[in-house]
């Protein structure tokens, strides 16, 4: 499907003649904008259409907008259509690259490769450029609604309705192209939050579920987010069921859309199934035309990608997926025949006549080829020969002979749309030329990922070392408590454990080999009041403690605090509820956790890392070539910077007057806690003592000061 069809000149006349003599009139041409050139628009089944008149709409509506009172509806409306455009060519894009990284591409790893980086950047530009324009739909929705999930829900006239609407998917939309480029606005993710509250200002029914649709979509992309007792998966099914017969089924193409983004396989499989049969069982609602048009483009862009992926092709049929079998159309009319007519031969003599001129010579009657010039195949080392080598040639020709594909549990919080998962695609795409195809397989759920890997679902997984602490704990002492106070640190002794040969075999355990290490940034304290900033202030104080690590609840004991079990996906909401006074997580859990709210006036950021968290790649290592699992780590150190940008980046956004600085006695005090931490549960037997000592030798070369350097204590 192309989405490059030129903009009509009607439209682009169309722009000029709708303002020409309203400059300064902002509310007439809002009202004729949205009343009549919408309302008409809307009713057209055609999405390229609807986006040429944002295009057209947008630069003479801006030509107004230095006025006192400028057209932010229409703004709205023009922004978010003319958004459409890039999206559909970003979708385009996408499914170049699919097709070039699925299985029938025909292409060798390296053709593939450099193919696979020039459609990556191409539809990085666009994804950039259709967040932009989301981001100033959004915007303008601000301008004219307020903030939008902040307090109370604005008084909307029944006109404003629909660009209300506009304005909460344009805040979704933006954040989501905004991570499909790699966040190269560095969009706020917890926008979507703020979609989520700012939709229970609209009616869900009237506007066919799409806003519990949002909300749920919302709730599922940033974990933990959802109200309590809230199930997100299973509001966002409901609204995709519910919509089916409303004629505009939006909140079905937003269920495609979040479930492949989370890596919900099935979620994405019924939201086809589901729109593909809400569309033949309930026809379009004309007023809305054009909103159901583009909420099946969105399930119908989430099953191209399905089929060029497995077959190179995109959908013939919406609603028929790769493996499972058209409908069979029935007979024309009743069935003449009793038995199959073609079950006997009528050309077959009768055996019992002794043969006939209707008879047939079989097969082995007839003679073999001989005389001069004639070679018997059977004698022939020649042709054996010349079989063997085609054999051999095809086989080496094939890259699909010799790539063998490799399932990989990827989790990041965010899903295919997070700056990890980005890093861990061109992983797999250079992978490709190490013989292998890898399948990224997005979890949004750490501990899933962890036990589908376990239970053999797939052959290697990426997740947080602590929770992966039990496949093998010398990778996951990289995380000790302390052990690596900052990102040069880090580096170093991720650079040393791609190299040391020592390292490899300590690496693996069993099965199970470490391939690679990922900065997830460096692990903070946030509290809520800013004034508890030493070991002994933290003590009786109740700390939300992800339970599965053994090192976390043991130094909560030590300093007398309160262990809170949570995990990641609760941390946030117990802290901004305040039913836990402090927690901890790296800067890129800061904006989608909304710890702004937990912090309010009176908390902080202790700037000082209790840790520096990774995700790992972790693999069976049988599954895979010998040095497979060598290359993927000098890979990562290589492309270290590259994954430590994004989450500098997060860590830029917190606000400056946030960071709570510690005093030289502070950091001794802190260092003294950290040790003796380290100690014991390396006596415990949760982390190495190997990694340790290699640790120290890096922190005492780097500062030989330190009071450690001269003891022998760890």
């Amino acid at each position: 499907m192309s989405h490059s069809t030129p903009a009509r000149p009607c439209l682009r006349l169309l722009a000029p003649l709708l303002l020409g003599g309203l400059t300064g009139c902002a509310h007439r041409i809002d009202k004729i904008t949205v009343n009549r050139v919408v309302a008409r628009a809307m009713t057209v089944p055609d999405v390229n259409q609807a986006c040429e008149i944002g295009v057209s709409l947008r630069s003479p509506l801006a030509a107004v907008t230095k006025e006192q009172r400028p057209p932010r509806l229409a703004l709205v409306i023009a922004e978010a259509t003319a958004g459409m455009c890039d999206e559909a060519s970003a979708w385009d894009v996408e499914l170049e690259l699919a097709r070039a990284l699925g299985q029938k591409s025909g292409l060798d790893p390296l053709a593939r490769v450099s193919l696979a980086q020039d459609l990556r950047i191409q539809a990085d530009r666009l994804h950039r450029r259709a967040a932009a324009r989301y981001a100033r739909s959004w915007e303008q929705g601000l301008a004219h609604f307020g903030a939008v999930g902040q307090g109370d829900c604005p008084r909307l006239k029944a006109h404003e309705e629909l660009p209300y609407l506009l304005t909460l998917v344009s805040g979704m939309q933006m954040v989501l192209h905004d991570s499909a480029s790699g966040s190269s606005l560095n969009l706020p993710k917890e926008t979507i939050l703020d979609v989520a509250r700012g939709a229970a200002c609209v009616d869900d029914q009237t506007w066919w579920h799409g806003p519990s649709a949002l909300q749920a979509a919302a709730w599922v992309t940033i974990p933990g987010s959802a109200p309590e007792g809230v199930d997100p998966w299973a509001l966002l099914n409901e609204s995709a069921r519910l919509s089916d017969a409303t004629g505009v089924r939006v909140a079905r193409g937003l269920q495609a859309t979040i479930g492949a983004n989370a890596g919900r396989d099935d979620v994405v499989l019924e939201a086809i199934s589901g729109h593909s049969a809400a569309l033949a069982a309930t026809p379009t609602t004309p007023r809305f035309a054009l909103f159901d048009v583009y909420a099946g483009q969105l399930s119908l862009f989430q099953s191209d990608l399905i089929w060029m992926k497995e077959e190179g092709h995109r959908t013939a049929v919406f609603g028929l997926l790769p493996g499972a079998e058209a409908p069979a159309s029935g007979p024309a009319g009743p069935d003449p025949f009793a038995d199959d007519p073609f079950a006997v031969d009528p050309f077959a003599a009768d055996p019992s006549a002794g043969g006939s001129r209707g008879q047939r010579r079989p097969a082995a009657a007839c003679p073999a080829r001989t005389g001069p010039g004639v070679i018997p195949m059977k004698s022939s080392p020649a042709l054996k020969l010349v079989g063997a080598l085609a054999a051999l040639f095809f086989a080496l020709a094939s890259p699909a002979a010799q790539a063998e594909t490799r399932t990989i549990c990827a989790y990041d919080p965010a899903g295919k749309s997070g700056d990890f998962f980005r890093l861990l695609s061109e992983w797999a795409l250079q992978a490709s030329t190490w013989g292998v195809t890898i399948d990224l397989k997005a979890y949004t759920d750490e501990e899933t990922a962890a036990k589908d890997y376990e239970a053999g679902q797939c052959d290697g997984v990426v997740a947080t070392g602590v929770r992966l602490q039990r496949f093998n704990n010398f990778p996951s002492t990289l995380e000790g408590i302390g052990a690596l106070p900052d990102y040069a640190l880090l580096k170093q002794m991720v650079s040393t454990l791609a190299t040391s040969e020592g390292a490899m075999k300590l690496l693996r355990k069993g099965e199970h080999e470490t391939a690679g290490f990922i900065s997830a940034g460096a692990v903070y304290l946030f509290v809520r009041d800013r004034n508890v900033d030493t070991v002994a202030e933290l003590a009786s104080k109740r700390i939300a403690t992800m339970d599965y690590d053994k090192a976390a609840p043991f130094m909560v004991n030590r300093i007398g605090a309160i262990v809170v079990p949570a995990d990641l996906g609760s941390i946030g909401p117990k802290f901004n509820n305040g039913d836990v006074d402090v927690c901890y997580m790296s800067g890129p859990g800061y904006g989608p956790f909304e710890l702004h709210r937990g912090i309010g006036t009176k908390g902080g950021v202790i700037r000082f890392p209790l840790a520096q968290a990774t995700f790992q790649v972790l693999i069976r290592a049988d599954k895979f070539p010998a040095d497979f699992a060598g290359k993927s780590r000098s890979y990562w150190s290589a492309n270290f910077d590259k994954g430590l940008t994004a989450v500098k980046k997060a860590e830029a956004a917190i606000p400056a007057n946030l960071w709570i600085d510690v005093t030289p006695g502070q950091k001794a005090e802190w260092e003294e806690l950290f040790l003796q931490t380290r100690v014991d549960l390396k006596a415990k037997g949760a982390y190495h003592g190997t990694m340790l000592s290699v640790m120290k030798k890096l922190r005492c070369a780097k500062e030989k000061a330190r009071s450690e350097c001269a003891e022998n204590r760890e």
